[in-house]
């Protein structure tokens, strides 16, 4: 199938769009109208993060962390986190303290620098800048504190992790509170999503709930905010209630009510097939069929029927689906059958699951 939005973008990308670089790499790290090339993929992440695109730093940082497709670099992956956290990305300052486990089964020599400790806070900032690793230590602690200076636990921990990788092993201790301090603002963070609607925040509050991590196990809250995702279409809380009943014998207050809706959202958005609930222990087969109905949508798309296509994709994107998404956003951003509508374009791109 030939390209759609491939040459629109090359062309952008080339003339040093950071937008359009990224969505380059998206397409060449997803595929998505591509064949999937890492190589490709980092060098216009790169590009694009290089001129401050948030979410490519964080997905280089996320790609070098993981060690899935390239061989693991905590440094770099340090280094493009901390660039996205610095932004204000809260997955990649909440995955920032996920290194803190990379680090505490290293031996370090600790470095024997006390004189810092007598230094002014410009002085240590400026020690600890040109990587002076006790003066980074002290810093952090000195942000982590709320000493002589704003209490900042981002910032805490960055200077921190930068001294233990350099052999101050007495930045163990507070790195874990911080953790412990993140994990708390992590959980803050889900409930008010929660609490406004957001779906996988709700998901993800139930499944935290169930297995009782980071929370006291709950089996009646994991039920409440499972079921509220499950009415708006979460399949993952669909199985997972289902899972519960299995297991525990029970059947959550208006679960028939969620199973019932999920039933309708198919009928009417996938009339091809019968419902996603019998599909729950076939996961292969349901992406063969939102694959089949997505690329349905790409023929829409190239006899010029956009308002069907755009129907197709809108169907699919409500479900999750990460292509229709990146497609939809695509096609509000470029004005393609539908007028140009930036404020639609930037709420798909935004609903596109990059984080892994």
């Amino acid at each position: 199938m030939k390209p759609i939005i491939l040459p629109k973008l090359l062309v952008n990308a080339k003339k040093g769009e950071a937008k359009a670089q990224y969505l380059l790499g998206l397409m060449y790290y997803e595929g998505w109208e591509t064949g999937k090339d890492i190589q490709m993929a980092l060098k216009w992440f790169k590009q694009a993060a290089e001129k401050g695109e948030v979410k490519a730093q964080y997905l280089l940082g996320l790609i070098y962390y993981q060690g899935k497709e390239v061989k693991q670099d905590i440094e770099t992956a340090y280094n493009w986190l901390f660039l996205a956290a610095e932004q204000g990305l809260f997955e990649a300052q909440y995955l920032l303290t996920q290194l803190i486990f990379l680090y505490e089964n290293k031996v370090f020599q600790p470095s024997r620098e006390e004189q810092y400790k007598q230094l002014p806070l410009a002085d240590l900032m400026r020690f600890a800048e040109i990587g002076k690793a006790k003066a980074q230590y002290l810093l952090g602690l000195k942000y982590y504190e709320g000493k002589q200076i704003k209490k900042n636990l981002h910032l805490a921990l960055c200077w921190l992790l930068q001294a233990m990788d350099k052999g101050v092993t007495e930045a163990q201790e507070p790195i874990k509170k911080i953790k412990k301090e993140y994990e708390q603002l992590y959980l803050t963070e889900l409930f008010t999503r929660a609490e406004q609607g957001n779906e996988q925040a709700q998901y993800s509050l139930g499944l935290r709930y169930y297995k009782g991590q980071t929370v006291q196990k709950n089996l009646k809250m994991a039920l409440k905010w499972l079921e509220r995702a499950a009415k708006q279409g979460s399949i993952d809380a669909q199985k997972l209630l289902i899972q519960i009943h299995n297991e525990n014998e029970v059947y959550p207050d208006m679960f028939d009510a969620a199973i019932e809706n999920a039933l309708r959202i198919e009928r009417e958005t996938f009339p091809l097939k019968s419902n996603i609930i019998a599909e729950y222990h076939n996961k292969e087969e349901q992406d063969r069929h939102y694959e089949h109905l997505f690329k349905h949508g790409i023929l829409l798309y190239q006899s010029g029927k956009f308002d069907k296509a755009i129907e197709c994709f809108l169907n699919l994107a409500k479900q999750g689906y990460s292509k229709a998404q990146f497609k939809l956003a695509l096609m509000y951003m470029n004005g393609e059958g539908v007028p140009k509508d930036s404020e639609q374009s930037n709420y798909w791109f935004s609903t596109i699951s990059y984080i892994t």
